[in-house]
């Protein structure tokens, strides 16, 4: 049964653009563990096959430590960033390997996900109860294709499995031109009477209700996206753009990227000019919150990980990065009443934005 399958799987895989790595000469179960892999970016892919009849389950720790150190050998060696291994037993699932796998941690030489799966005697796979949420789903296909082996068309894809999302673009161009436009437009400012002078904020396009709106000068709708208030402000809302703007772009694309940061700024300062008509605004903030929200829907929609952040992971900066937003703005003199305004109009847009195209691009 187990060299039918792996005989059939190597086929498959082969065809997919994967490697069979060869076993040391000193493993401990020659000829019971067959082990492939695949590089695509910066993600690494492996497939583990498992001969349960033939290894000593009660000892199997040992085994599968044997394949981590080789895992951790071929993921040092290419200098991988984030790794996803499938780990496939043909045979009996018994209480020794179940106890293993339901109190194993996640590899720990690299960023590294352990997905699970039995094969029974008819060749079906099962996935086992610690697999990830999403799996069911990509299981059919996996069931489908592997019910094919030796046929034409290839195993499922490992990106379909795989818990990490894969970026579109590999160099974020509009998230860097943004910030060298921001940092350019500050050093006018401070050239020009100062980044904290009312007056001088106002001539280079700082927003206010009654200059935009009863005077139509519409351009203030955008041009306070690129105006920081003193060099706090400014910094903080630049270190934002490289923590989300440029996974944002990379992982939804150039142009809803800056779709993303034009529009929800828009909103944002609209947003900030109804909540205070008195008062002249200027910042990033809703643009940022727009690309925060953006992810977050991204990675909602899509139960996929991008890079190192979570959901949980993204929920937390958004908070870290309103609470921020609004000490900011204290220092810089504008207020909490506005930076919410701001904060939660770019949010909300930014959120609904990346929802609508995510789900169009996934046919969800």
């Amino acid at each position: 049964m187990y060299d039918d399958f792996v005989s059939g799987l190597n086929q498959t895989l082969a065809g997919a653009g994967y490697v069979r790595i060869n076993m040391p000469y000193h493993s401990p179960c020659p000829g019971e563990i067959a082990l492939w892999g695949r590089e695509t970016g910066s993600m690494t892919y492996f497939y583990i096959t498992y001969n349960l009849d033939a290894l000593d389950t009660a000892n199997f720790a040992p085994v599968k430590q044997f394949v981590d150190n080789c895992l951790k050998t071929v993921t040092e060696r290419i200098s991988a960033r984030h790794s996803v291994a499938f780990n496939i037993f043909v045979g009996d699932l018994d209480e020794n390997v179940n106890t293993y796998i339901n109190q194993g941690d996640e590899f720990a030489f690299v960023p590294q996900y352990d997905m699970y799966f039995g094969v029974d005697k008819a060749n079906k796979v099962h996935h086992h109860p610690k697999a990830p949420v999403g799996t069911d789903k990509s299981l059919k296909k996996m069931n489908d294709t592997l019910a094919r082996l030796g046929g034409t068309k290839p195993i499922l894809k490992p990106a379909d499995l795989s818990p990490f999302a894969q970026p579109v673009a590999k160099i974020p161009i509009f998230a860097y031109t943004i910030i060298g436009v921001n940092i350019l437009m500050f050093v006018l400012l401070e050239m020009t009477g100062g980044s904290q002078n009312t007056l001088n904020l106002i001539r280079f396009g700082a927003a206010q209700y009654h200059l935009t709106f009863e005077h139509l000068q519409l351009y203030r709708l955008f041009t306070p996206m690129f105006l920081h208030i003193g060099i706090w402000h400014l910094a903080s809302n630049l270190m934002w753009l490289v923590v989300a703007g440029i996974r944002t772009e990379r992982y939804l694309g150039h142009w809803k990227f800056l779709l993303i940061y034009l529009v929800s700024g828009v909103v944002g300062n609209v947003a900030m000019m109804l909540a205070s008509p008195m008062a002249v605004g200027a910042g990033a903030s809703g643009a940022v919150s727009g690309i925060f929200g953006a992810l977050f829907a991204f990675m909602l929609v899509t139960k996929k990980r991008v890079e190192n952040f979570d959901l949980r992971t993204m929920g937390t900066l958004i908070a870290v990065s309103t609470l921020m937003g609004f000490v900011m703005n204290n220092l810089a003199g504008t207020g909490n009443a506005i930076a919410n305004a701001a904060h939660i109009g770019g949010l909300v847009a930014g959120f609904f934005i990346s929802l609508a195209a995510t789900k169009w691009r996934h046919n969800i």
